[in-house]
């Protein structure tokens, strides 16, 4: 399952899906704790039944035990290992499949208890069991809420934080409506920033890019940044359009030492230019 998901979610976008498959590991991450809870049901079923029962005694035998100790190391390490990738890479499934690993390795261990003293107490087996279950059945209920979370959207502070200060750094007065979707192996960031008053509309673009391109590098995917420097002018600017009908995306309104710029894409933005010069407004419209 992990590596289908893997496999999945690095196939190149198309028609249908023009961001990319990025999400088929979140799907395989959702498949993986889903497993985990079903065992886990499956496993505290049967452990309640031969509780009631009145348990079973289990024989001790070094042979056994030797093998389960020795599956306990391995599965132990290939789960700190795929723990280890997956918060490196960032890969939900990995770290999903990290937990299958300790879920066994787990599981391993109360074999290794009953083993021990199993043939003494009938009971402990199915209890042993059952505690087994419960862990299993906590593990599978945190992976199963924080992959829902990545697969609804979840508002990712840490980055958003990291990308406000990184926009600051280099220029920006302040960031505001910070957008970040998260496409798996791709993540596509919006943002709003304010430069200094008395910045050129040249210089707020060199900035921008430089922004896009430093903050682009940090989240491997597609950064859009629109800047103002006055706070009020582009919903007056909005409202000037609306009254008159035109329907254009202003990307930034601006305002420097030769008066009140405006960036608009998309829409009628012939028609909106026109609008807004014949009130003394500079228009640009960028080049795609």
């Amino acid at each position: 399952m992990l590596l289908i998901g893997l496999w999945s979610a690095r196939l190149p976008p198309d028609e249908e899906h023009p961001y990319g498959h990025g999400r088929a590991e979140a799907i395989a991450s959702l498949i993986i704790s889903l497993l985990l809870l079903f065992v886990a049901y499956d496993l505290a079923e049967h452990s309640v039944l031969r509780l009631l029962s009145g348990g079973n005694r289990v024989a001790y035998n070094p042979h056994v035990l030797m093998v389960v100790l020795i599956t306990i190391g391995f599965k132990y390490l290939m789960g700190l290992y795929a723990h280890r990738v997956g918060r490196e890479t960032g890969k939900h499934a990995v770290v999903a499949d990290a937990w299958h690993h300790y879920s066994d390795a787990l599981s391993s261990g109360g074999v290794v208890l009953v083993l021990l003293f199993g043939a003494e107490n009938p009971v402990l087996d199915p209890l042993v069991s059952l505690a087994i279950s419960m862990i299993i059945g906590y593990v599978g209920v945190r992976l199963l809420r924080d992959i829902v979370d990545v697969i609804m959207g979840r508002s990712d502070e840490e980055m958003k934080t990291c990308i406000r200060e990184m926009a600051i750094e280099m220029g920006a007065e302040s960031v505001h409506n910070i957008d970040v979707h998260d496409y798996g192996t791709r993540k596509d960031v919006t943002l709003h920033i304010y430069f200094p008053e008395g910045t050129t509309v040249e210089r707020a673009h060199e900035l921008s890019r430089r922004i896009e391109d430093g903050v682009s590098r940090v989240v491997g995917g597609k950064v859009t940044v629109h800047f103002d420097s006055e706070r009020g002018l582009r919903e007056e600017v909005a409202r000037l359009l609306r009254e008159r009908g035109v329907r254009a995306e202003i990307e930034a309104v601006y305002v420097d030492d030769r008066g009140t710029a405006v960036v608009l894409k998309g829409g009628d933005v012939e028609e909106a230019a026109r609008i807004l010069r014949e009130r003394g407004m500079r228009c640009y419209i960028p080049l795609e």
